[in-house]
């Protein structure tokens, strides 16, 4: 798997630098494109003895190429969950992918295949799908804010004899940069 990734991105690269829209510079709806995500979210239980608060906080990273329509690039996730109660508990979840998708000016619907993941708990072996959908609100003609949907399933063959899957849909604000 790390030989297909690493020819994919190599591929990639050499498609993206010999690009015309590259040699000139061009910005608009060609040329690269990064997108940074965060959601956080805090929740509290009182069952009458104890009170147990859960913090979350993901981020989401994307790193592609503007074809004009297409979009094609990788995707980096990662969540991480805080349980306090008695004691305080901590989970991760790392994941990494390739990307395609339908892009234009003010719209994004991208796809990702999730080549890699592992978590806390001895969680590896992840692979599956995820997919993000946003609307860009262009602050300046290179910076975009995006209120960012996006879902993934990981299913991890690790450890144990049983599947363990895990699912997540949630909000995100994100900032772009198109350069």
């Amino acid at each position: 798997m790390k030989y297909f990734f690493s020819t994919l991105v190599t591929l990639i690269s050499i498609l993206v630098l010999s690009s015309p829209a590259w040699a000139r510079g061009e910005g608009g709806d060609r040329g690269w494109q990064a997108v940074a995500g965060v959601f956080a979210n805090q929740t509290s239980n009182n069952n009458g003895t104890t009170t147990t608060t859960t913090t979350e906080t993901d981020f989401h990273g994307d790193l592609g190429y503007d074809f004009g329509t297409l979009y094609i690039g990788g995707t980096y996730f990662n969540t991480s969950t805080s349980t306090a109660a008695a004691s305080t508990t901590s989970t991760f979840l790392t994941w990494e992918g390739v990307s395609v998708g339908l892009v234009s000016h003010n719209f994004r619907l991208v796809g990702t295949y999730i080549a890699s993941a592992f978590g806390s708990g001895g969680l590896s072996n992840g692979t599956g799908f995820g997919g993000n959908i946003a609307y860009c609100f262009y602050v300046s003609p290179k910076v975009f804010i995006a209120p960012l949907v996006d879902y993934y399933s990981v299913t991890f063959t690790s450890p144990g004899p049983k599947n363990t899957t895990i699912t997540q849909l949630a909000p995100f604000l994100s900032v772009g940069i198109d350069f």
